[in-house]
């Protein structure tokens, strides 16, 4: 049976309001799968990046890159809207590890061991599961 005016109206009302709060949802949602894939990449080699030294290994007593005190991993964090999902880290050793040091002047030479864009290339379908299964939920209520 088709819609009368005066229900399509109120149909697009309640969609303007259902669709940005699961909008929302799903963002914070995958944001937080972001923020903890790259929290568990710290301390682990992967694949691609390179070995750590001897020495280093040696220093650390393990075989554990970016992990040494844990305050780079706590320093990972997300914040999101329902049109934006932000993850990153106040912490500038952070940032040195995801780009690497070889062009800079005043620091060791450090290899790029990329936490954050690693986690968004592993995370990737996960995400757009977690966004479109969202949004075809809220277009179900309607």
């Amino acid at each position: 049976m088709p819609h009368s005016l005066i229900s399509f109206a109120e149909l697009l009302i309640h969609a303007t309001v259902i669709l940005p709060a699961e909008e929302a949802h799903a963002m914070e949602k995958a944001a937080k799968v972001l923020e903890e894939e790259a929290k568990s990449l710290i301390g682990v080699p992967q694949a691609g990046w390179p070995p750590l030294a001897q020495v280093t290994i040696d220093r650390k007593g393990s075989n554990t890159p970016l992990l040494d005190t844990g305050e780079m991993k706590d320093s990972i964090e997300h914040n999101s809207d329902r049109h934006d999902a932000y993850i990153g880290s106040n912490n500038p050793k952070l940032r040195w590890h995801e780009f690497g040091t070889n062009n800079v002047p005043w620091s060791t030479t450090n290899p790029a061991r990329p936490v954050l864009a690693l986690a968004s290339v592993r995370k990737e379908n996960e995400v757009k599961e977690i966004i479109g299964r969202s949004i075809m939920v809220a277009l179900e209520t309607l």
